[in-house]
This record gives C-alpha cells, structure tokens and sequence, in this order.
C-alpha cells in the first residue's frame, strides 16, 4: 500500500535521476555536495563509530549464517594480517602491545604466574640433567641401525651414479648405444 509519504519519496527520487542524466551541472555540483558529506561523516568519530558497528554487526550475521562466505572471510583476515605484519611501525607497536598484556597479565593473574614459574622450572631441570648426565649420550640399537643403513644408502647411491656416468661415457666414446652398454656392464658385474 503506498502512502502520501512513499509518493513523495519516489517523485524525489526520479526528479534526481532525471536531472543527473540530464543536466551536466546539476550532476557536477551533486558530486561535489556528495564529497563534501562523505568528508565531513568521515572527520565525524562518532559518525565512524556508527558506521563500524554497522559493518561489524552486517559481518557477524554473515559469518554465522554463509560458510562460503566465512571461509573468504577469515582468508582475508589472514591476508590482512600478513599484510601489515611487513609494516615495521604496526609490528612495533603490535609487539608493545603483546608485551604489555602479558605483563598485565603477569602482575594480575597469579594462576598464570604459577603456570609460567613451572614451565620455567621443568625447562631448567631438563637443561641440567642434560648437562649432568655424560657429554655424549649414548645412541639406541634403533638409532645405529638407522645410521648404518643410511650410510650404505648413500654409499650404494654413489656407486649407482658413477657406474651411470661411466657407462655414458662409454657410449658416446664408442658410438654403441646405452643399453647394450648397460646391458654389458651387467653381464660383466654378474661373472
């Protein structure tokens, strides 16, 4: 049901469209009083804060009700994140803040405080028991194994190589192709 109000909403409207299409000055000094608008919302912190708990709240919903759109979102965050991370100025103070959280949360929270003093203590024992014990731990039958078959890997690997560089070699001096020196090479390892 459309009201007196509604009419006279849409008339505006159409009498602006109209005008913007046709009228070259009415259209320049409209963007001008839309420039200056946009500057003085935007000097407006209260204007900005409206606007920002606006476009929060617009995002909370999304996220909760699109996955799709959840996913680019928090892909986007993490671009962001990088993104400024690479600004020395912002790392700084990032890290300021980090710091002073930290030890807020240092001087308030005693079950904090507790944790941080255990960790500490089980990193210093830990430290001195390895300093204690002899200067060269002993290696288990796993570990010498692994070592020892490593060590014939490589070796073998080695081998494989030279005998394939070798046997190129051989091919390009003789003009005999590659695999009926391979296949010498072969026959001559087996006797």
């Amino acid at each position: 049901m459309r009201t007196h109000h509604t009419l006279r909403k849409q008339n505006k409207r159409r009498a602006k469209e109209y005008h913007l299409h046709s009228s070259s000055e009415y259209k320049q000094a409209n963007r001008s009083r839309s420039a200056s608008r946009d500057r003085r919302q935007r000097n407006n912190s209260q204007f900005r804060e409206q606007v920002l708990a606006k476009l929060r709240l617009r995002i909370q919903t999304k996220m909760n009700t699109h996955i799709n759109y959840r996913k680019h979102h928090q892909a986007r965050v993490r671009q962001n994140a990088k993104f400024r991370l690479k600004d020395k100025k912002y790392r700084e103070e990032r890290n300021e803040k980090i710091r002073q959280h930290y030890k807020l949360r240092l001087r308030n929270d005693s079950k904090y405080r507790e944790e941080l003093r255990s960790k500490r203590r089980a990193a210093y024992q830990k430290k001195q028991t390895r300093y204690d014990s002899s200067s060269r731990p002993t290696q288990s039958r796993a570990a010498k194994n692994y070592w020892a078959g490593r060590t014939r890997l490589i070796a073998a690997a080695r081998e494989n190589s030279r005998t394939a560089m070798l046997q190129k070699k051989m091919a390009s001096n003789s003009g005999v192709p590659l695999l009926n020196v391979k296949l010498l090479t072969k026959k001559a390892e087996q006797r």
